[in-house]
């Protein structure tokens, strides 16, 4: 009989590493219990492959943020990061990276014995304690911040990518990645969001007026004359 099939590869979802974790005692069982679950039956030189991020964070292996700022600073003289002084949004920002609010899902509030908000905290004030995120008033000296290379990144991508954008002088200069992970947070992921909007008309006056005006704002050959330099809308 001729081989028709050729590698076949799966993904096992595995629980959270963490430094210290026996990585291999942890992936055999992991696979061992998928195996089971799935009724499937191992081979002879069946491979289990483990990311070098999951045996590098139980070793301890990697640079922390901390580690990376020092670097940074020490080779441009710039802090890592920057935010508006009383501002919520990357307190949040963290937070959501781990599943995490400071509100239950019945609206109250969720701030006694939330250890993932402790840990986000006490970070953030590390962070602004070792210079690593500097604090400035308004949003325009935020901006300003990443216009004139105070600092030199940000976690806001998804709100400041059209004022990176349109700094020509920086082209090129800009990449992205993931966020960093928190280090003990329950449910630590390298991802999050921050922010959304959106429009509604509240009272019955003048609705077709209102609905014509919100279908302005998503026409795009609108956004592409306004905003030449920073608009991708998708067509």
């Amino acid at each position: 009989m001729s081989r028709t099939i050729g590698t076949v590869v799966r993904g096992v979802r595995a629980p959270i590493f963490r430094q210290g974790d026996d990585v291999v005692s942890i992936a055999a069982d992991t696979v061992a219990n998928a195996l089971a679950e799935e009724g499937i039956t191992p081979r002879d030189k069946d491979v289990v492959a483990i990311t070098e991020s999951v045996v590098a964070r139980c070793q301890g292996n990697y640079a922390t943020v901390q580690q990376i700022a020092a670097d940074v600073k020490a080779k441009t003289g710039r802090p890592m990061l920057s935010g508006q002084a009383g501002a919520v949004d990357t307190v949040l920002i963290m937070l959501q990276s781990c599943g995490a609010s400071m509100f239950n899902e019945d609206g109250s509030v969720n701030l006694k014995d939330n250890e993932q908000l402790k840990e986000v905290i006490d970070f953030y004030a590390t962070m602004v304690k070792e210079g690593i995120f500097i604090e400035v008033n308004t949003w325009d000296e935020y901006i300003g911040t990443l216009s004139n290379q105070t600092v030199v990144g940000t976690i806001q991508g998804c709100w400041i990518l059209s004022t990176v954008m349109s700094l020509q002088d920086q082209k090129g200069l800009w990449a992205m990645t993931n966020l960093p992970k928190l280090v003990k947070a329950e449910g630590a992921t390298n991802y999050s969001s921050n922010g959304g909007s959106s429009w509604a008309v509240i009272n019955g006056k003048d609705v077709e007026l209102a609905v014509d005006f919100m279908k302005a704002y998503r026409n795009v050959d609108f956004y592409n004359t306004i905003l030449p330099t920073t608009s991708d809308t998708p067509s």
